[in-house]
């Protein structure tokens, strides 16, 4: 009986942890793909997000979410001990999202700017009239996509990406269950990342040239994503592919990412990461593939 009591505890302290240790991000998601079965055929292709919503632009950030450790030393009876290791394990994860939410704001403020510009821009202005999208009210009874638009401009101002979080609910789903039930109860859960060439100084005022430029970037971006949805959902990106490493330069900075190309063009390059999530590149910023423009 003592035994299955520590086993019991040893499970639920477990439990518990690994929830303190999910830190709240809108910007990651575990990917859940669709069945063969449950495939979106092109026709049939569809997605929402609420227009009048602002422009979701973000100052991009490391997400360094270390804190300064403590050694804590529990005592006491099992039980006892227990409830001191998840009051500790509950105030390092606060401590964790709060660190996360002063460096969103310190790099907000870094591109205050470009954020100045785009501050009376509502979802509306990516829509441009595509042709897959459809209000919240003709939800009812079809798959319809739900997508939420992030934008992220780096430091200096140069560089917006964009990274599109879509799902598709399933039948279960209750906006009263808390985020980690209504995760299991998704169709699909995936993200949409979409890098572009730089931009210039020129596009980053407060004028109305300024605010049409940038429109006109983001709306470039959210189409790209809205284009890679739509073949992630319909199938076309479960051809086989082989793992490869891709050398990505940015500016002065290299990064290597292993993955998937499940497209390559000219002038774009489509990854799919070891997460599963797409992410489109120009392929100018992949420096260890050949530009494919035969």
């Amino acid at each position: 009986m003592k035994r299955l009591l520590q086993l019991v505890l040893l499970v639920v302290c477990i439990t518990v942890l690994q929830g303190c240790n999910t830190l709240k991000r809108d910007d990651y998601v575990k990917t859940k793909l669709l069945s063969k079965a449950e495939l979106i055929p092109k026709a049939e292709f569809q997605f929402t997000l609420n227009p009048n919503t602002p422009i979701d632009l973000r100052g991009k950030y490391s997400h360094d979410r270390s804190v300064d450790s403590v050694n804590v030393l529990y005592y006491g009876t099992p039980v006892t001990a227990l409830a001191q290791m998840l009051s500790h394990a509950a105030l390092t994860s606060s401590a964790k999202e709060g660190k996360l939410a002063e460096q969103q704001l310190q790099a907000n403020e870094s591109v205050e700017p470009i954020r100045r510009t785009v501050k009376s821009l509502t979802n509306q202005a990516l829509l441009n009239g595509h042709a897959g999208y459809v209000s919240g009210l003709a939800l009812s009874g079809t798959q319809v996509i739900e997508v939420k638009p992030i934008f992220f401009v780096n430091q200096e101002m140069t560089e917006v990406s964009l990274t599109l979080v879509a799902w598709i609910n399933a039948h279960n789903f209750s906006e009263k269950k808390s985020n980690r039930k209504n995760q299991k109860s998704k169709k699909y859960h995936n993200i949409i990342k979409v890098h572009a060439s730089p931009i210039t100084s020129g596009e980053i005022n407060d004028t109305a040239e300024g605010k049409i430029k940038i429109q006109a970037h983001l709306s470039r971006l959210f189409t790209s994503a809205i284009d890679s949805l739509e073949k992630d959902v319909s199938g076309f990106y479960l051809k086989a592919t082989i793992p490869q490493t891709l050398h990505i330069g940015q500016g002065s900075k290299k990064q290597f990412l292993r993955g998937n190309v499940l497209e390559h063009s000219c002038k774009t390059i489509v990854v799919q990461n070891l997460r599963k999530w797409i992410i489109r590149y120009p392929s100018t910023q992949i420096t260890n593939l050949e530009k494919n423009c035969s």
